[in-house]
């Protein structure tokens, strides 16, 4: 698949990789602002993550975790 279909095929929202990881996404620790926090995932990046695991790597890569957002403002 080239990589523009996977682009155009991409995860948008937070809620929508969740779903697809089976995750709950009341025990992410993100802010509720970060529900409408733009993403683009390629289903083939979320295909490396592990189903069901908060603390996936891959996942904290793209999640717009509260703990960043804390640490941004210490600079």
């Amino acid at each position: 698949m080239r990589w523009q279909q996977q682009l155009s095929e991409a995860f948008r929202s937070v809620t929508e990789l969740c779903d697809y990881l089976e995750l709950d996404i009341k025990t992410l620790e993100i802010d509720k602002s970060a529900l409408n926090f733009p993403v683009r995932v390629p289903k083939s990046f979320a295909d490396c993550m592990e189903k069901g695991n908060l603390n996936d790597p891959l996942l904290k890569q793209v999640l717009p975790i509260m703990a960043e957002k804390k640490n941004r403002y210490r600079l």
